[in-house]
């Protein structure tokens, strides 16, 4: 098959079985099918705030549903998701969305990073926005994580891929239609990519369902057949920005 948007991805999964379980955290699941009209919904809303084609949102969520709806709202608009720790102090938080000069910033307090627009952890879109597909669009980098830090000033790091798969093609030795349970916290590269990689695949890399765990500070690696490093996709990470000149 040939590369799909990320955005459509989730549609094209939820077409072929829109009852399957997409994402499971603390006893709440998301069908497919609930996913794909959640984040079509969601998207419209950052949108309607400016979100286009090639920005970068900073997403300060902790592990849950929420977190993944809005990377997959993200990725609807081409746009780029750009996790952090939710517990960041506000210094520091700042400072990762002024180097990403983030259009939105999600999981914080209204008004807490000056002009730029703000959506606190439990923002929900108005229903009144439409659930259907929206018209596709491809990111220039499909991630942008930071770097830990140890060198000096966390770094971005923006993803050497664009926003687009074969959903058909093999990531990371993962199965078809089985359980990828994660246990580290998502605002890291690995728990990021290997999950959101699994949940918009279905067939030779794909997985059915995400159990996210709800402690984001356990790094524990599990025996799942899976590679807990993605060093296949961090080798053409390779355009960083920089907050030294």
């Amino acid at each position: 098959m040939s590369l799909m948007p990320i955005g459509r991805l989730f549609a094209w999964l939820a077409a072929q079985d829109p009852a399957r379980p997409a994402i499971t955290f603390e006893g709440e699941t998301l069908t497919r099918l609930a996913l794909e009209q959640r984040t079509n919904r969601l998207a419209r809303a950052y949108q309607a705030l400016g979100v286009v084609e090639n920005d970068l949102v900073t997403i300060a969520l902790p592990n849950g549903l929420q977190f993944y709806e809005a990377a997959v709202a993200v990725w609807k608009l081409g746009a780029t998701p750009q996790p952090v720790s939710h517990r960041l102090p506000h210094h520091e938080r700042a400072a990762i969305v002024e180097l990403a000069n983030a259009k939105l910033v999600i999981g914080a307090d209204p008004g807490a990073h000056g002009s730029r627009t703000v959506l606190s952890a439990n923002f929900e879109a108005d229903p009144s926005f439409a659930d259907d597909p929206l018209p596709d669009k491809v990111a220039r980098h499909w991630k942008a994580p930071t770097s830990g830090g140890s060198t000096g000033r966390p770094k971005l790091i923006l993803s050497g891929f664009r926003g687009e798969f074969d959903p058909e093609a093999g990531a990371y030795q993962m199965l078809p239609n089985r359980v990828h349970f994660v246990p580290g916290p998502l605002y890291h590269n690995a728990p990021f990519s290997l999950s959101t990689r699994a949940d918009d695949r279905k067939s030779s890399g794909g997985v059915a369902e995400i159990r996210s765990g709800g402690n984001p500070q356990m790094h524990r690696p599990l025996r799942c057949g899976l590679r807990t490093a993605g060093a296949d996709d961090d080798a053409s990470d390779l355009a960083t920005r920089s907050g030294r000149a």
